[in-house]
């Protein structure tokens, strides 16, 4: 969930401790699997090297720590879009040059 502060500041709701927390104070990650956020305390305590899985607790699906990244939910769409969309040119211009 996002919403707004008083000041215009985007908050945002950790999905593994599902506090809300200014992004401007805390960093948040998501997952390249289901697209959840977490934030980076809850990064540091649930990846260790006895335990190197997380279980979303949204959608169950198991997550390694490569499975986050910083970039927003907008920008991991717009690549997966860009992906699709050379998957479809390459498709394209193959039948074009038959």
């Amino acid at each position: 969930m996002n919403i707004f502060n008083q000041e215009h500041q985007e908050i945002f709701q950790c999905n593994n401790c599902m506090i809300f927390t200014n992004i401007i104070k805390t960093k948040f990650y998501y997952s390249v699997i289901c697209l959840h956020r977490i934030c980076e305390p809850c990064i540091k305590k649930v990846f260790n090297k006895e335990n190197p899985f997380y279980i979303c607790k949204l959608c169950e699906k198991k997550h390694e720590i490569k499975d986050f990244n910083e970039k927003t939910r907008d920008e991991i769409y717009f690549e997966y879009d860009m992906k699709a969309r050379k998957k479809v040119m390459t498709v394209y211009d193959h039948s074009n040059k038959a």
